[in-house]
């Protein structure tokens, strides 16, 4: 059995005919009084006219095939108050005229005065509710118009009303007085009377309106005109009168009159179907409100959560579920086992998600988004709660479930790429400048040693080779230095002709701004890249210009390098080998001046690298700030609607335990002590920390006076000797790459820490590391349960929590929840599953192998009812046994 569960329907549910002697136009047709109610969008109408039952079988016959269902009733004048009261009698939607004809005869009311609005019934009313509601009857008996003339509340007054009121008898009254103020400020609506809270009426009575079709407005009589104008939703699988009696019975969930009815567009899944596995070829449809999974041991109630989450990509966050969920995938899907799962968003598109079981890839199907972002649900297993209950870092990450933390992760993760981008050339450009300094020390100690064996080696054929040799090595770092023009010019050459103008979409192939746009950025590319082929054309010629100047230069070269060697050689002695030191060293200094201007290439950007590096961060910080706002806007949020039972708040970047753990790990192997790392890394920011750092290194290498001067902030905030902070900074300085250094500042960012508090008494607030495992569970329920629009699907909410608190933390909030989101529960709690009125029950039996959806729908239908009793309550013995201990007939009375 499956059915669609729960779903607002609209109802008239008091429509008079010709059949009523105050019908203003007796011409009038049942065929037009149905297209009349088709109209005005209503889903089914009760044919209730005055004391008669005679068009009943028309007007359900003119709906035959139509999209209208006809309850068979019938407006019954009694005896009692002022001027006579009005009764709807209301039978099941399989009656008919005949049924009506029968209870009218019951109540002695004569074929003649069928159709009268005078014609009474015999006995009180009281006695006329008797009748329709007994076991033979089988109807529901609703007082009409009650605040008007003829109604309960109009013409009945005293201890008659208070007995027939208390009596236990009325399951609903008919009224049309919602909106009328004067009654609202005496509190004298139908509504206010019967909410369950006026003293004289302690037990709750459903309330709804209904047109009673006048003729027109301010018009005496019935008419086509009226129906539908005033009515009310319920909520039902099937409309009979069942439905109708569980909607009468529990009112605050299924009643919506029609001026306060209001559909909610929120996202939800709307199915899930398997290939392969457990539950090869089962499919689940949900409803938009409240899911209950039942089903015993082994029958998959878990499984099928899991399979929703794997086709959502949301596996569970903590590493050791998370595996748990991969093995029970592996055993009960299977490799290459297939899931479906439509989910519709806010705006009402859908979209298919499937994926497979898939060991090399992710398996999904070709769906061009990430579903856990696209289709976002909440999962929360058992576990999951108690594992986040005691850990404050899962904690932030359930609290920024609430919202859209990912567009605050994704700008963040975008910069910290960005930054580390740039980490590499700043990097390189840091230890640049140390190998500067050396170069540059080494060029000079080269330079006076070849001069030394220049004054050895001093003669006029010598001079000429010397002079030949420097104007050489002038010529070659002319021509280096070109070519470091040519390699800083060709990333900017590549990236430019790499870059695609944006294609317009179809759409907006015709909007004029967007044309001319589009040829103006076809007109500056052309632009640009005809300046870089000018450029590339001109580092050409240069190098050609250079070459043309090079090879007379090269044969004059040769010739006085030949002349010099010979005469070395002639001389003997000392000058070969004077001569040989002299060509090594002139060798050595070339590459030192080679190096030293890749050195220099490198640093000569650091500064715009590190203003360009620090602009970053302080867009990252600003960022961490418009989260951290967010975050405490959705406590404050979480808070309010936690009907006082938290206090939720944010302490901004608390947490520096990412920070310490790196910084620990850096430093092993410098014999300092963890406790000092950990007093420096709760005390410094790691962006000052890492600027303190670079700091020290610099003047390391200078001639300042007080070298640890920058160390200084950082040893006073921790309370730490400045001693033992110069050697932690000369031991990362000397043993780490800057890159890493530098990556403190972004990755070791300090997090945010959440305070959330449970109310233990009606004063007290405590932690959540100060309270049970049920308080903490319960918390994180609330929390879920209060705030959000995306689905929720938890597995068994029940489990942990003190059974007193369900009803309050749970069902409470679902219950005003669920008509604007959709949730999908496990469970093994009547009272979640029950008192919360689930409108769509899933319920799962299985073999050894095989599990399989055997029931789908509501309690209003008799044999889910069953099956429901049988999970939640071990059947009907045990529930009998259990109501007859309460004494329940006693104590539900007046409830």
């Amino acid at each position: 059995m499956s059915g669609p569960g729960l779903q607002f329907r609209k109802l008239d549910l008091h429509v008079h005919t010709p059949a009523s002697s105050d019908f203003r136009d007796k011409s009038v047709t049942a065929d037009q009084i149905v297209k009349r109610a088709i109209k005005a969008g209503l889903d089914a109408i009760a044919i209730t006219d005055h004391n008669t039952g005679e068009w009943i079988d028309r007007v359900k016959n003119a709906a035959k095939g139509k999209d209208l269902v006809v309850f068979p009733g019938v407006e019954i004048s009694c005896e009692g108050g002022e001027r006579g009261l009005h009764v709807i009698a209301l039978l099941d939607v399989d009656k008919n005229s005949a049924h009506v004809s029968d209870l009218l005869s019951r109540l002695d009311i004569p074929p003649d005065r069928r159709g009268n609005t005078d014609a009474l019934a015999k006995g009180t009313l009281a006695h006329v509710i008797s009748i329709i509601q007994s076991d033979e009857k089988e109807g529901i008996a609703v007082p009409a118009h009650v605040n008007s003339s003829k109604g309960i509340l109009a013409d009945m007054k005293g201890e008659q009303r208070k007995t027939l009121i208390n009596s236990g008898k009325l399951l609903a009254v008919e009224a049309r007085c919602f909106k009328n103020e004067n009654l609202r400020a005496k509190d004298r609506r139908a509504i206010d009377i019967f909410d369950g809270n006026h003293p004289d009426y302690p037990k709750r009575i459903a309330v709804y309106q209904a047109s009673d079709n006048p003729a027109g407005p301010s018009q005496k009589g019935h008419g086509l005109w009226g129906i539908g104008r005033c009515c009310a939703h319920f909520k039902m699988e099937e409309i009979n009168l069942e439905s109708l009696r569980q909607c009468f019975l529990d009112p605050e969930v299924r009643i919506r009159q029609d001026f306060e009815f209001e559909r909610f567009a929120y996202p939800r899944l709307a199915s899930i179907s398997i290939e392969n596995g457990f539950f090869q070829g089962e499919k689940a449809d949900f409803n938009e409100g409240l899911n209950s999974i039942l089903g015993g041991k082994g029958t998959g109630k878990s499984l099928l959560v899991e399979l929703l989450r794997f086709a959502l990509n949301k596996p569970s966050e903590i590493p050791s579920l998370c595996t748990e969920q991969k093995n029970k995938l592996k055993h009960r899907l299977g490799d290459f086992g297939k899931v479906t799962v439509h989910y519709i968003d806010e705006t009402g598109k859908e979209f298919k998600i499937t994926r497979s079981l898939d060991p090399n890839t992710s398996g999904y199907d070709e769906i061009g988004f990430d579903p856990s972002i696209v289709c976002d649900t909440l999962f929360l297993s058992q576990n999951e709660i108690l594992k986040v209950a005691e850990d404050e870092s899962l904690q932030l990450d359930f609290i920024d479930r609430f919202f859209s933390a990912h567009r605050y992760e994704d700008r963040i993760d975008d910069l910290k790429h960005q930054i580390q981008d740039l980490d590499k050339n700043l990097g390189a450009g840091i230890r640049a400048e140390q190998e500067i300094s050396y170069l540059e020390e080494s060029i000079a100690t080269t330079q006076l040693e070849i001069e030394k064996l220049d004054t050895k080696l001093d003669n006029p054929i010598f001079r000429d080779y010397s002079m030949a040799d420097e104007t050489r090595l002038a010529l070659l770092s002319q021509a280096s230095f070109l070519d470091e023009v040519e390699k800083s010019t060709s990333g900017y050459r590549d990236k430019v002709n790499s870059l695609e103008i944006p294609v317009l979409p179809d759409s907006l192939a015709n909007i004029t701004t967007l044309i001319e746009n589009r040829k103006r950025l076809e007109a500056t590319k052309e632009f640009v890249e005809t300046q870089i082929r000018a450029l590339w054309e001109k580092f050409s010629e240069d190098r050609e210009f250079f070459a043309v100047g090079q090879r007379p230069f090269d044969r004059q070269y040769n010739e006085t390098r030949q002349k010099y060697l010979q005469f070395v050689r002639d001389e003997g002695g000392d000058r070969p080998q004077l001569a040989g030191e002299r060509e090594q060293l002139s060798k050595r200094l070339q590459e030192l001046e080679q190096r030293h201007r890749t050195e220099q290439r490198k640093a000569i950007n650091v500064g715009d690298l590190t203003k360009s590096r620090d602009q970053l961060l302080d867009e990252m910080e600003a960022i961490y700030e418009e989260w951290r706002s967010a975050r405490n806007e959705r406590c404050e949020h979480i808070e309010s609607n936690s009907n006082g039972r938290l206090q939720l708040g944010i302490i901004a970047s608390s947490s520096t335990d990412a920070f310490c753990e790196r910084l620990i790990e850096l430093k092993r192997g410098s014999n300092l002590r963890d406790s000092d790392i950990q007093k420096l890394a709760e005390s410094n920011h790691p962006r000052a920390f890492v600027q303190s750092l670079l700091e020290y290194r610099i003047r390391q290498n200078s001639s300042a006076q007080d070298k640890s001067a920058p160390l200084t902030t950082l040893a006073d905030n921790a309370q730490l000797p400045l001693e033992r902070v110069s050697r932690l900074a000369t031991y990362l300085l000397a043993n780490t790459e800057i890159e890493k250094l530098l990556e403190l500042q972004y990755r070791a960012y300090p997090k945010d820490r959440p305070q959330i508090k449970y109310r233990v008494t009606d004063d007290t607030y405590k932690l959540l590391d100060a309270v049970s495992v049920g308080q903490k569970c319960t918390a994180l329920l609330i929390m879920t349960l209060t705030d959000g629009q995306m689905p929720i699907v938890i597995d068994q909410p029940e489990d942990s929590l003190d059974i007193r608190t369900i009803w309050e933390d749970i069902c409470s909030k679902i219950r005003h929840h669920k008509n604007r989101r959709q949730f999908i529960f496990t469970t093994h709690n009547s009272s979640v599953a029950v008192a919360s009125d689930t409108d769509n029950f899933i319920i799962l039996e299985s073999g050894s192998e095989k599990g399989r959806i055997v029931f789908s729908g509501s309690m209003d239908s008799n044999e889910i009812g069953e099956e429901v009793l049988k999970y939640l309550e071990g059947g009907t013995v045990p529930y009998r046994r259990k109501h007859q201990k309460y004494r329940a007939e006693k104590r539900l009375r007046i409830h």
